[in-house]
């Protein structure tokens, strides 16, 4: 057996952690948590939860599942953030400075 066919993919580690998480962080996040609970060690990182950008892409006419992932990418970029959005980002980013 090889190294890499020993890991687990903490997807499949049944979890009530990982589904609510998965639900509310997306999948990236919710790995990285998971693992980061199993005792692995895992670098600090911040979450937008899927609903802030869900509301955030709604109110400029976009969707998380209907729309290209380009577009999406360059509203984010592009696009103003709502003041309660701008306000949490900012809070986030002092938490890393």
């Amino acid at each position: 057996m090889n190294r890499l066919s020993a890991f687990l993919d903490p997807r499949t580690i049944p979890s009530p952690v990982a589904e609510d998480l998965l639900a509310r962080w997306g999948g990236k996040a919710a790995c990285l948590e998971v693992l980061r609970l199993s005792g692995f060690p895992v670098p600090e990182f911040a979450v937008i939860p899927v609903d802030r950008l869900t509301q955030f892409l709604t109110c400029h006419g976009l969707s998380l599942a209907a729309s290209p992932i380009d577009e999406l990418r360059t509203a984010v970029k592009n696009r103003e953030f709502s003041p309660e959005l701008t306000l949490e980002l900012r809070n986030l980013w002092k938490q890393f400075s």
